[in-house]
């Protein structure tokens, strides 16, 4: 039951940071519970849990990140196992640079380059659909 009510709370995701650009905390809140209980309610290792922080929260600190996209990050990791990280981290890149890419073409092509500058990327949706793919992928 939890993997496909965590597939629907994704979708809400999918749907607020392209429209809104905007991750509310309760969604991610929701997805850090069922990740949780996906586990059967155990700690994921401590040491790498915090190692994921403090580099979500650098990259927060440079701009890099803004403050939803980590939480959201940081909420799917205790149902991704540790051997998975580096793959969903990968996907997550290459899925937002595929996505930078694309806005930035829409925008040049377009002449919209100050809109789109000024909307940013939703880069909640690769976090969202690689961190989904993490735990499915996790689950087997």
């Amino acid at each position: 039951m939890w993997p496909f009510l965590l597939t629907i709370i994704v979708v809400s995701i999918l749907i607020t940071d392209i429209t809104q650009r905007r991750i509310n905390n309760y969604q991610v809140l929701a997805v850090f519970i069922l990740s949780l209980a996906s586990t059967g309610f155990t700690a994921v290792a401590p040491v790498p849990l915090l190692i994921a922080t403090i580099i979500g929260l650098l990259l927060f600190g440079f701009g890099f990140f803004a403050g939803g996209d980590i939480k959201l990050m940081l909420a799917f990791l205790p149902a991704i196992s540790t051997g998975w990280w580096l793959p969903v981290l990968v996907l997550m890149a290459f899925m937002g640079g595929v996505m930078a890419l694309g806005y930035l073409g829409y925008g040049w092509l377009g002449g919209r380059m100050k809109q789109v500058r000024e909307r940013g990327l939703p880069y909640g949706v690769p976090v969202a659909i690689a961190g989904l793919g993490g735990v499915w992928l996790s689950s087997f």
